[in-house]
């Protein structure tokens, strides 16, 4: 079966939690369908409209997780529609049959009716043209229009399904016409393929990629020698290339492992961040409380240039759980100021991450970009830890009390595992905490953790019913993973190894590449920076920052191999 297709804005990632629930799904399909022929690319629409409108009734958004409401571009809508009818038909269950003797037309019967290729059609169904998709025969899904949308897409688009319609492939003339254009550029400089494609699509009004697919073929049936017959490099290559990137290794090997240029590695890299992000983005993980001031043009100066939001951040947390427990009872009480700024700076650092996601190319992310977007995520992680740090204190009494015992008395492997818990409890709920409708958040973290450390308790009697002890069970050597390390899911592949962290605080590191890399990963108590902010600071351009950058993780990771 294939995979279902992503949903690219939060509303709709939403919309859907609660439209899986809904008795009647279908009616939220056909809305879906209606609305899609209203909805116009270049108007907005207030999100609480397309709330009203698609769930058919005025729900508590806040129960849907979107507490302030914005509005949302026609465009994203109309992109977001068939992904969302296509998720809840699988909800719905339905029929191709069923479907078919209600006036449907399969996906391919009706590309052939237009006279269009399936990528043509693909791409209209992210410009309003909603589908369903269908159980057909042997476990298959097809995708399945039903006549009034087709007919009000013919409607609204007909003399853009005309000219897509008379699209015609390369005749000889145009084939003979495109080779001798490319001989004509090889004979003045080396150029690939994909350059070329790109020069010739634009001037002669093609896609790229058919150009490119058609001089690749004729040129190894020429025997074309020297010729770069490199395409685009796969999704897969690029997720292969950004694991290596960040372990970290050379770009010149990495270059001649894929048999690419340096500067082709350094976009699919680029490109590979990107998706990164617009997957964590699609999975709803950045949909948080929305604050009134996070909307206003000066709020990322109002809300992030505060001491509280800009300093004391960073400090690791201890790898020895005998020290996690020590530690907790030592922590005094978060001050509400400190607290409240930190909570704030938090949440619309996620909110403005979500928003710069829409502004970056979908097949040229421009580097900048993206590295601000992750340096951002770097910050937020960075403020949710100090924002749990003082509660540690908080989930170690919760567990000692349920437990009946003090921690030390607890089975390490027990308590361990109660610790993970109470701290996953916490987590989720400082995403979901909002600071300026709330009070403080020890509250909600207190019940979230009390809550989940008895339900595991209740399925593990034998944690409660272990014989008392005088002396302690617990003592030095039992290692645990660094808690400021798994505060938030971007941190799997947005931090560098801990193993680099550790080699810069060693007595032979060069204290200036030790500065460099405290600082670009907000280390030192400060924020981490971008590379753009880097390299204003020492006076050089960003690709030279960036090759210190790189020369400086290759030092690290030699140290640590000594």
């Amino acid at each position: 079966m294939p995979p279902l297709p992503a949903l690219r804005t939060p509303l709709f990632v939403a919309l859907e939690r609660v439209a899986r629930s809904a008795p009647n799904p279908i009616a939220c399909i056909e809305r879906a369908e209606a609305l899609a022929r209203e909805i116009e690319p270049d108007r907005e629409y207030p999100d609480e409209w397309l709330v009203f409108r698609l769930l058919g009734e005025r729900r508590d958004l806040r129960a849907s997780s979107l507490e302030e409401l914005a509005t949302t571009t026609g465009h994203e809508v109309l992109h977001d529609l068939s992904p969302f009818v296509e998720r809840l038909s699988t909800i719905a269950r339905c029929e191709e049959s069923d479907l078919i003797s209600k006036g449907g037309v399969r996906a391919d019967d009706l590309a052939a009716r237009w006279k269009v290729s399936r990528k043509t059609l693909d791409r209209l169904r992210h410009e309003g043209l909603v589908a369903r998709r269908a159980e057909a025969k042997a476990s298959r899904h097809v995708l399945v229009l039903m006549p009034e949308v087709i007919a009000a897409f013919e409607a609204k688009q007909a003399s853009r399904l005309t000219s897509a319609g008379a699209f015609t492939r390369f005749s000889e003339d145009d084939q003979r016409s495109l080779w001798s254009e490319f001989e004509a550029m090889r004979s003045q400089r080396p150029i690939s393929i994909t350059a070329a494609a790109n020069i010739l699509a634009e001037k002669h009004g093609r896609s790229v990629e058919g150009v490119r697919l058609f001089l690749k073929k004729l040129a190894r049936s020429q025997n074309g020698a020297g010729i770069d017959e490199h395409g685009p490099m796969t999704a897969r290559v690029r997720r292969v290339l950004l694991r290596a990137s960040r372990s970290p290794l050379d770009l010149g090997r990495l270059s001649k492992r894929f048999d690419r240029t340096r500067p082709a590695v350094r976009r699919a890299i680029t490109l590979a961040k990107a998706e990164a992000l617009w997957r964590l983005r699609e999975s709803g993980t950045l949909i948080g409380p929305h604050g009134t001031a996070f909307d206003r043009p000066d709020a990322r100066d109002s809300l992030l240039n505060s001491p509280m939001v800009t300093t004391g951040l960073g400090a690791p947390g201890p790898t020895d759980l005998l020290d996690l427990v020590h530690g907790a009872r030592r922590l005094p009480p978060p001050t509400g100021a400190e607290e409240r700024a930190r909570l704030i700076a938090y949440q619309f650092l996620r909110f403005d991450v979500a928003r710069a996601l829409d502004s970056i190319d979908r097949l040229h992310p421009k580097p900048p970009m993206v590295d601000r977007v992750e340096t951002d995520l770097r910050w937020a992680a960075r403020l949710k830890a100090e924002i749990l740090r003082p509660h540690w204190r908080l989930m170690l009494q919760t567990i000692e009390g349920r437990v009946g015992r003090r921690a030390e008395e607890v089975r390490p492997a027990d308590l361990q595992r109660l610790l993970d818990i109470a701290f996953t409890h916490a987590s989720h709920t400082v995403d979901l905490f909002d600071p300026s409708k709330s009070g403080r958040i020890a509250g909600p973290i207190g019940l979230a953790v009390d809550k989940g450390v008895t339900d595991w308790i209740k399925r593990r009697p034998s944690v409660d019913a272990s014989p008392r002890r005088a002396s302690s069970l617990l003592t030095f050597g039992t290692i645990i993973r660094d808690w400021t390390l798994r505060v938030a899911p971007w941190q799997r592949w947005l931090e560098p190894d801990p193993r680099l962290r550790r080699a810069i605080e060693v007595a032979n590191f060069p204290a200036e590449k030790a500065a460099f890399l405290a600082a670009r990963f907000g280390w030192l108590g400060s924020p981490p920076h971008t590379l753009e902010t880097l390299a204003s600071a020492r006076g050089l351009t960003a690709i030279r920052v960036a090759m210190l950058e790189h020369a400086c993780l290759i030092a690290a990771r030699d140290t640590i191999a000594q």
